[in-house]
């Protein structure tokens, strides 16, 4: 290795597990790794799909593809997430097996903030 050079995710992630780094379209990475956020009762995990500039040092597009919460003393609560475009400046967030639908503001290129959607997603 020549050189290296430390990649700074979105800031609201406080915890993130690197799955997989495709690094077939340079200078674009294109990610898969969850994001885990710890609550006074809850732990909650969100499952995401990237695509970072490292050039710009940022985000170029991210969005959820799955979301999990447990709660202390419940059950697990799982979603595997589909994001559709509803207008210029909306998606919805819908959980495939149950259908759960939330809407979501967000231009085009989408990145979402993962604390945005914890709160909206578990109302």
């Amino acid at each position: 290795m020549q050189s290296f050079r430390r990649i700074a995710f979105e800031p609201s992630d406080p915890l993130i597990e690197i799955k997989v780094i495709d690094l077939q379209r340079w200078p674009e990475l294109r990610m898969q790794y969850q994001s885990h956020f710890v609550a006074a009762d809850s732990f909650t995990t969100i499952e995401w799909n990237a695509a970072y500039d490292p050039a710009n040092g940022r985000m170029v597009t991210r969005f959820p593809t799955g979301i999990s919460r447990k709660r202390e003393g419940n059950q697990e609560e799982l979603a595997m997430l589909s994001i559709s475009r509803s207008s210029p400046n909306w998606v919805q967030v819908t959980d495939v097996v149950s259908k759960k639908s939330v809407p979501y503001a967000c231009s085009d290129p989408c990145v979402f903030d993962g604390p945005t959607l914890i709160g909206q997603w578990f109302r």
